[in-house]
């Protein structure tokens, strides 16, 4: 940025200068879709949630019990979960438990149409990332995945520079 010339129309406005930044400086890859497990029994539902979450650019691969989720997690990576909590096999709860032992970063959204206290604190106490009482809007669905996937990346940078300072630490031990 330069300093303000003062001579335009708003002179409050600095002037911008763009240019191509240095070869040392990372740039963020171009967004990929965000990658969506969907955990939930009510087919119609689930149906509505796929729609609304591939008009927005994200991709969902829906299952209908705990068991496939926790299949699905082995086999990809996912940026979000959101799951019922009444599930016929499990609960979204004992999803998020299996969850949190093998990926604390990962976000899990979880939703239910019949909200009490006691699974209230227990998705505070487990890490859930937020936990939505349906019916859901299309928008207060979309925003609340648009947050866990930010937290989500901001969880991948933050292993990754750790990764790379440990590795950088493990070079300069070897060279002592």
């Amino acid at each position: 940025l330069s300093v303000p010339a003062g001579g335009g129309p708003d002179s409050l406005t600095p002037d911008v200068e763009l240019t191509t930044p240095p070869a040392d400086v990372m740039l963020a890859p171009a967004k990929a879709p965000g990658h969506i497990l969907l955990v939930e029994d009510e087919q119609a539902l689930a149906r509505a949630y796929t729609r609304t979450l591939k008009l927005h650019g994200l991709e969902a691969t829906w299952v209908s019990d705990a068991a496939s989720a926790l299949g699905e997690l082995r086999l990809r990576n996912y940026d979000v979960i959101v799951s019922d909590i009444m599930l016929p096999d499990h609960s979204g709860l004992d999803l998020l438990r299996h969850v949190r032992n093998s990926d604390p970063d990962l976000p899990m959204v979880l939703v239910t149409g019949m909200p009490n206290l006691d699974s209230a604190i227990d998705a505070v106490a487990l890490g859930a990332f937020r936990y939505l009482v349906k019916p859901i809007s299309n928008d207060r669905l979309i925003g609340c995945i648009a947050q866990a996937q930010r937290t989500r990346q901001v969880a991948r940078l933050r292993e990754e520079a750790l990764n790379k300072t440990h590795g950088v630490g493990a070079a300069a031990d070897a060279e002592l």
